[in-house]
C-alpha cells in the first residue's frame, strides 16, 4: 500500500511540475530538432499548426527549406531563407494562404522593375526590397537612398508612387 501511495504522489508531483506555464519574462528557445510555434511567450509544438497550412506551404515552396513556424493573431507564419531571399508566408487560422513577403537586395530585383526605378531615380542606391505577393499580384516596396535622403517607393502594376520620404 505504501508503494502505491508513494507512486501516486510521485506521479502527481511530476505532472504538476511539468504542467506549469513558463513565465512571460523567460525567453523561449527552440531546439533545431524540435520546431515550435511561438505566441506571446509560450511555445506550441508543430502539430498545433493547421495541417492545411503546412500542405499548402510544401506545395508552394517544396520541402527542405528548414522553415520555422509561428502562431500569430490571425493564424500562422512560416519563415525561411532560400537563395539569399528571406521569405515569410502567412496563413489564416483555417490554413488558407494569405500572402508571402520576400525581402532581398537590388541584385534579386526583377530587371523590369529595376529599370523603371532607374529611369526616374538613376543616381540613387537601392538598398532594400520587399515584395508582397497577395493573390499572385506582386507589390514592391523599394527603399532607395542618396546622400541626403531615403525614399520608399511602392510599385504595383504600372504605378509607382513615393509612400515615405526621410531626411538624413
Amino acid at each position: 500500500m505504501k508503494k502505491i501511495i508513494t507512486g501516486v504522489l510521485v506521479l502527481v508531483a511530476l505532472t504538476t511540475s511539468y504542467a506549469q506555464t513558463p513565465s512571460e519574462t523567460s525567453p523561449v528557445t527552440a531546439a533545431a530538432d524540435y520546431p515550435v510555434a511561438q505566441r506571446t511567450g509560450r511555445a506550441e509544438p508543430l502539430y498545433a499548426i493547421q495541417v492545411k497550412a503546412v500542405r499548402n506551404f510544401y506545395n508552394r515552396y517544396g520541402d527542405g527549406n528548414n522553415e520555422s513556424w509561428y502562431a500569430t493573431d490571425y493564424g500562422f507564419r512560416a519563415k525561411f531563407q532560400h537563395d539569399g531571399i528571406s521569405f515569410m508566408a502567412d496563413y489564416n487560422k483555417k490554413g488558407g494562404w494569405i500572402l508571402t513577403i520576400k525581402t532581398y537586395g537590388e541584385n534579386k530585383l526583377p530587371k523590369d522593375i529595376r529599370e523603371r526605378i532607374r529611369r526616374t531615380y538613376y543616381d540613387q542606391h537601392i538598398f532594400l526590397v520587399q515584395e508582397i505577393d497577395q493573390r499572385n499580384e506582386p507589390v514592391y516596396f523599394v527603399n532607395i537612398e542618396d546622400a541626403g535622403s531615403w525614399l520608399t517607393l511602392r510599385l504595383a502594376g504600372d504605378d509607382m508612387e513615393t509612400v515615405a520620404e526621410y531626411e538624413k
